[in-house]
């Protein structure tokens, strides 16, 4: 486990083709708690009373990627999470990772490119 990881990250950008991009949704608050005991959750909604969904699960970081698996859904998660695949329980994934300037940077590759999400701790 990475120390440095510990602790709670707020989705903020996203680099693609060299460019860093805002969140598509401004009103988006994606948040990705890495703990200490090797719990996480990942929650994400759109405000008060809108959409909504979080999970809990467990990961570690070896080799410059994060792994997690998804342990359990929210029971009070809006209907629509139920597509989202980081919502379901078993999921198991493998990211790549760096640290930068105080920023998490999480590599997902989409087609011949690599997408970044970016996120700052809170």
């Amino acid at each position: 486990m990475n120390p440095a990881l510990v602790g709670t990250w707020l989705f903020v950008a996203m680099i693609y083709s060299g460019q860093r991009l805002p969140p598509r949704d401004p009103k988006l608050h994606l948040t990705y708690e890495l703990r200490a005991d090797g719990s996480d959750r990942l929650a994400w909604d759109y405000g008060p009373g809108r959409e909504s969904c979080s999970r809990e699960g467990l990961w570690n970081a070896a080799d410059g990627r994060i792994e997690d698996e998804v342990v359990s859904v929210d029971p009070a998660n809006s209907p629509t999470c139920s597509s989202d695949p980081d919502m379901t329980p078993g999921r198991r994934t493998s990211t790549p990772y760096d640290l930068r300037e105080g920023e998490l940077l999480l590599h997902f590759g989409l087609a011949s490119e690599e997408l970044l999400y970016v996120w700052r701790r809170i």
